[in-house]
C-alpha cells in the first residue's frame, strides 16, 4: 500500500501548480482518460510487483563466465563490407519459353492449374432489394408518417464545449481576469497546463446532454465565449464555447428521400414474404421451378459454372453463402425447397449438371 501510494503522490501528473499532489487533479486526470481510481491503484500494484520480480531475477544476476565478452563484442563489432545491387531490370531479358518448357512447368505444378467444381444452375429469386424499385408508395402516408416522427425532424440547438477545472476558486478567478484582460485566451490556459484541447473538450452537445450548472453556463452565452467559473465534480471549472449549431427543422421535402426508401424497403420485404410463402405452396402441390416461375411473374436465371467462390454473373446471390450452399448440396436434377438467403431473399435453386475438378487443358 505504501509503495502504490508514493508512486501516485510523486507522479507529476497528478501534481497542483504548487508541485505538490492534489486531490482534484488526481480525480480530473484519471476521469479524462477512462479509469476509476481503484481500477488505476489496481494496476498500478501489478506494476510495481512485476518490476520487483523482473528486478530480482535481472538485477543482481552475475553473468556466466565469458557471456558479457562475447555479447559485448557481438554488439559492438563493425565491419566494412561493399555492396553490389542485382536488380531484375538489370538483368538481360530471358528467352520466351517454348511449350515444352512450358508443359513441364504445368506438369511439375499441376495443383496450380486445376479448374474447380462447377455447377451448371438454373434458379428463381425473390429479391426485396429488386422489388423495391417497384414499389408503389402513397405520397398522404409518407406525409403523414413525418408528421407522426415531427420530433425526429425538430433538431435542437448544439454546441462544442470545452471544460477546464481548477485546483480552487481564487485560481479559477485569476485564470478569467487574464481572459477578461486580454493577457491569455482559453487555449492559452489549456496549454499552460500541458494540455491540448482535444483533452479538455466535452465534444458536441445539446443543452439536456450537460449537467444543469454546465448547460446553464454554455447555452447562457449568445455566441463562441467563456463562460465561468461554476462549480463541478471536478472543482471550478471554465466553459468555453467552441461553435454553436443553431436548431433547425427538417423540412418534408429534405426527410422524403430517406422515408420513401423506408416505406419502399418495408412494402417490398412484405411483399417477398408473401411471394415466398406462394412460392412454397406450389413446391408443395408439385409446381417445379419453370411453373413457380411462371405462375408468379418471376425471372429464372442461370449460371452454366458456379464454383464454391460464387459467380459475379450471378447477380445479387451470386457470392451468398447460403446460395452457394445449397447449389453444391443438389443433385444434379432433384427438386429442393425454397431456401432464405444470407441476403435477405428467397431463392430456389435447381442443379442442372456438375463438373468435378479437373487439371486444365494446356
Amino acid at each position: 500500500d505504501d509503495a502504490v501510494r508514493r508512486e501516485v503522490m510523486t507522479s507529476p501528473s497528478f501534481q497542483g501548480p504548487g508541485g505538490k499532489f492534489d486531490q482534484t487533479q488526481y480525480t480530473f486526470v484519471l476521469d479524462r482518460l477512462g479509469f476509476r481510481a481503484e481500477d488505476f491503484e489496481a494496476d498500478m500494484r501489478k506494476s510495481i510487483a512485476r518490476d520487483l520480480v523482473t528486478y530480482a531475477v535481472s538485477g543482481a544476476a552475475p553473468a556466466a563466465p565469458g557471456l558479457a565478452e562475447r555479447t559485448l563484442a557481438f554488439q559492438l563489432e563493425e565491419r566494412s563490407f561493399s555492396a553490389i545491387r542485382l536488380a531484375p531490370e538489370d538483368a538481360a531479358a530471358p528467352e520466351a519459353p517454348d511449350d515444352a518448357v512450358l508443359k513441364a512447368f504445368v506438369d511439375d505444378n499441376r495443383d496450380a492449374y486445376m479448374r474447380p467444381e462447377s455447377r451448371a444452375v438454373t434458379w428463381l429469386a425473390i429479391d426485396p432489394a429488386a422489388l423495391a424499385s417497384d414499389v408503389a408508395i402513397d405520397d398522404a402516408e409518407l406525409r403523414a408518417a413525418y408528421d407522426d416522427r415531427a420530433e425526429a425532424y425538430d433538431i435542437p440547438e448544439v454546441r462544442t464545449v470545452d471544460q477546464l477545472a481548477f485546483a480552487d476558486t481564487a485560481a479559477a478567478n485569476a485564470a478569467r481576469a487574464r481572459i477578461d484582460k486580454g493577457e491569455a485566451s482559453f487555449a492559452d490556459l489549456v496549454a499552460e497546463r500541458g494540455l491540448t484541447m482535444d483533452d479538455v473538450t466535452l465534444g458536441q452537445n445539446a443543452r439536456d446532454m450537460l449537467p444543469a450548472a454546465l448547460a446553464d453556463a454554455a447555452f447562457g452565452l449568445d455566441a463562441p465565449g467563456v463562460a465561468g467559473p461554476i462549480a463541478t465534480d471536478f472543482g471550478p471549472a471554465l466553459v468555453n464555447v467552441r461553435a454553436i449549431v443553431p436548431a433547425r427543422v427538417i423540412p418534408f421535402e429534405e426527410a422524403e428521400p430517406a422515408l420513401r426508401a423506408e416505406f419502399g424497403r418495408e412494402l417490398a420485404q412484405e411483399q417477398a414474404v408473401t411471394l415466398a410463402e406462394q412460392a412454397a405452396d406450389l413446391l408443395a402441390s408439385g409446381a417445379g421451378i419453370k411453373g413457380v416461375a411462371a405462375d408468379l411473374g418471376l425471372t429464372v436465371h442461370s449460371a452454366p459454372a458456379l464454383t464454391a467462390l460464387g459467380d459475379a454473373d450471378a447477380g445479387p446471390f451470386g457470392a451468398d453463402p447460403a446460395f452457394i450452399a445449397e447449389a453444391f448440396a443438389a443433385v444434379p436434377g432433384e427438386d429442393r425447397d425454397l431456401i432464405e438467403t444470407d441476403a435477405g431473399g428467397w431463392a430456389l435453386v435447381h442443379v442442372d449438371a456438375a463438373e468435378d475438378a479437373a487439371p486444365m487443358a494446356f
